[in-house]
């Protein structure tokens, strides 16, 4: 798969700046489980790397090899959106919900920039 071929590529190159899958560089409570799944679906298996280079070093590679598809988000390239959420305790931005190190915080907003996790189904029609 193309994930198997960066990683290699990534090892045997000693490629640094690669941080690995959005699905890898997150933790949560289980019960956010099938949130996260849905709400990013196949942005789960998108490659986080330090910039555009590293990208570009990597697509070169992979492609001479016929590695298969791979999307990558170059952290250097990323912006963070002003986002504003709702005021209300039986709301809860799905972000806030995920652990995950501050400097990829970009990375996780390119994910889930407006998503809200609501705590009764009820509300659901309120904030849509």
């Amino acid at each position: 798969t193309g994930l198997t071929s960066v990683r290699r590529l990534c090892h045997d190159h000693k490629i640094v700046g690669v941080h690995g899958t959005i699905i890898e560089l997150l933790s949560c409570d289980e019960k956010f489980f099938t949130a996260v799944e849905v709400t990013a679906g196949n942005s789960l298996f998108h490659v986080v790397v330090d910039s555009d280079e590293i990208s570009t070093r990597i697509i070169r590679s992979h492609n001479s090899e016929k590695g298969g598809r791979v999307t990558f988000m170059t952290l250097n390239r990323l912006k963070s959106p002003d986002v504003r959420y709702p005021q209300s305790s039986d709301v809860v931005p799905l972000i806030k919900k995920l652990k995950f190190y501050s400097h990829l915080t970009k990375a996780f907003y390119q994910v889930w920039p407006l998503n809200l996790f609501l705590y009764l189904i009820d509300l659901v029609i309120t904030y849509m």
